[in-house]
């Protein structure tokens, strides 16, 4: 707060990290300490009992161009065998789910899933939307999606056109249907590096996937596994986002600021965004602290879709004297908002 006179202040909040999307459910950056348990962080917890090779953050992040997860924290290296985990976000049942992660791999074998969702938390059996990544017979990598259990349905793969040692954003979409209790569907999204589509693509990697297979009940939780010692890969994955919606998970728009400067009668405000994904625009509200009721009282156009660093800014003026608060209603192209 900065005061002018006696009687003029203006008040704003200064947001110094991402702010969590409408629909976004989880964002996790390993943001620990590189050579640490990742148990007991951030809300992670052992699935099953395992203890052999302990999952423990690295001590570097990946990197992809505009993705709001890249180059931010650490990471986690999953081994080919040995102590899995989960984390929750709420609880889902309907629409779809979507998970966004980074993923290096460097070394494959004949192919095991290493990231899934979860319908209980701390399920052992109950799982859906697993990941895959196998050796192709031209050396190259294929990723791969199933429904829930292998045994009931074998994963599809993509073609093999993915390399080791390459960093790929992949986004795990699952979709809840209602028809009958077996007809919900899976997609696998596999981009390299610069590609990162503000919408979501007409046509996924692989899929959509429906099986027999009983559908989730619910999803909780987002698994990492490392798999079986003669089928899993080598993969360091990082930058997991977790929403409601395309927007949400591989690409919310990321401010990275927020503040007020006070000029006798008048509020400049200022804000910057890291990334942008569908980006219609922001409204601005203020309130006076003595009322408390919120009206707006401008509006700037976004960028649309953007993975460089945008600046914005809106002057409030002809201010009577008095205390105000500011807050940035950002609107997507579909119209769904957050705050």
């Amino acid at each position: 707060m900065k005061t002018l006179g006696k009687s003029f202040a203006v008040l704003a909040c200064v947001v110094l990290v991402s702010v969590v999307a409408w629909g976004q459910l989880l964002t996790e950056d390993f943001n620990y300490t590189g050579s640490t348990a990742l148990l007991g962080q951030g809300g992670w917890t052992i699935t099953g009992s395992s203890t052999v090779n302990a999952l423990t953050v690295g001590n570097s992040g990946l990197t992809y161009t505009g993705y709001a997860g890249s180059a931010i924290g650490n990471s986690i290296p999953l081994a080919n065998n040995g102590q899995d985990a989960y984390v929750a976000f709420t609880s889902q049942n309907s629409g779809s789910v979507y998970a966004s992660l980074l993923a290096n791999v460097s070394a494959a074998q004949t192919g095991d899933y290493f990231f899934h969702f979860g319908q209980s938390l701390g399920t052992t059996t109950l799982f859906f939307g697993r990941l895959y990544v196998r050796l192709a017979d031209n050396a190259n990598l294929t990723f791969g999606i199933a429904k829930s259990s292998a045994v009931a349905g074998s994963p599809t793969y993509s073609d093999s056109i993915y390399t080791l040692n390459t960093t790929y954003l992949i986004v795990v979409k699952y979709t809840f249907n209602t028809g009958t209790t077996t007809d919900d569907e899976v997609r696998l999204f596999v981009f390299s590096d610069p590609t990162l589509p503000g919408a979501e693509p007409g046509t996924a990697t692989v899929g959509p996937i429906t099986t027999s297979q009983t559908d989730a009940t619910a999803l909780v939780e987002i698994n990492l596994r490392q798999g079986t010692s003669n089928s899993a890969a080598t993969v360091v994955v990082d930058g997991i986002r977790v929403g409601t919606s395309w927007n949400d998970a591989p690409l919310p728009v990321q401010f990275t600021s927020f503040y007020a400067l006070a000029k006798r009668v008048t509020a400049e405000l200022r804000w910057s965004t890291a990334t942008e994904v569908s980006n219609y625009g922001f409204e601005i509200e203020r309130r006076s602290i003595s009322v408390g009721d919120w009206s707006k009282i401008g509006f700037v156009a976004g960028a649309g879709t953007s993975t460089s660093p945008r600046d914005y800014s809106y002057v409030d003026g002809n201010l009577s004297p008095g205390r105000y608060a500011y807050r940035i209603k950002h609107i997507d192209n579909d119209g769904t908002f957050q705050y």
